[in-house]
């Protein structure tokens, strides 16, 4: 075995573009190609000596292309290089006809970039949340610094409102946060769609915040609240809560509807 700078390979596989050379002998090579793209070349002899094994060597092959087609080309070099030499790896050992350890090696592979795949992910919708969150929070306390000015203009509701949401949006970007590491990611998605969906739940977040304050303030939930100075403070804290939880603005929504449902019933009768 020759290492890339030696090119010994070359006096059997000649003019070849091998970036990374994975395993060569008479029989075959197999090597990265610039493109990091995992080749490979047989001689006629392997081809017929391997006549018999072809289904598995076929198998083998389309293995390693299925492999090659997982998402990959968002990732460091390092990763993409780490992962087509265990591609390369799999596909030399089904040429020497070890299948055992081919199969051993190709799941390998398919567990290292689907996992590499889910910690890139995992950072992009972080990072997005935590962008997202951070600046949602900073037009929140510009607004409360402006507060003596804006009160009048808006109103003491709507104001409040607006908080509200707010605080809405930072509890989703605190939950996103508390729950990255167990979210359930899939390694298939596009970048844009990791940002689109962290952006959804920060937005989400503020939606809920919204609808709960609004809830706070007609008195629906926590009426202790409805006619005391701490009316305010409970409309933010309850949104920050709504925001955090992805499923409390949904659950009270569909409970004030089937309110509203049972008392259409009731008129009826």
């Amino acid at each position: 075995m020759a290492d890339q700078n030696g090119h010994e390979f070359e006096d059997k596989w000649p003019g070849l573009n091998v970036r990374h050379l994975i395993m060569y002998t008479d029989d075959f090579i197999v090597f990265l190609d610039p493109e990091l793209d995992v080749d490979w070349e047989t001689s006629d002899e392997f081809d017929v000596e391997s006549e018999k094994d072809r289904p598995t060597i076929n198998a083998a092959l389309n293995r390693a292309a299925s492999l090659e087609c997982i998402p990959n080309h968002h990732q460091d070099a390092s990763v993409r290089l780490n992962f087509k030499r265990i591609v390369g790896e799999g596909l030399a050992r089904a040429f020497t006809y070890d299948f055992e350890n081919s199969n051993k090696i190709f799941d390998n592979a398919e567990l290292y970039i689907r996992n590499r795949n889910v910690e890139i992910a995992r950072y992009w919708q972080l990072m997005t949340s935590v962008i997202a969150g951070l600046s949602l929070i900073l037009v929140a306390t510009l607004i409360w610094t402006f507060r003596l000015y804006l009160i009048p203009v808006w109103g003491s509701t709507a104001f409040y409102l607006s908080l509200g949401a707010l605080a809405g949006t930072a509890g989703a970007t605190l939950s996103t946060i508390f729950r990255i590491g167990s979210a359930q990611i899939t390694s298939e998605a596009e970048k844009k769609l990791h940002i689109l969906e962290a952006l959804s739940r920060v937005f989400g977040g503020g939606i809920s915040g919204l609808i709960i304050s609004l809830f706070v303030k007609l008195g629906i939930i926590i009426p202790l609240f409805k006619s005391s100075d701490q009316t305010c403070l409970a409309m933010v804290t309850a949104g920050l809560i709504a925001g955090a939880s992805e499923r409390w603005a949904p659950s009270l929504i569909s409970q004030f509807e089937k309110g509203g449902s049972n008392i259409g019933k009731a008129k009826k009768l």
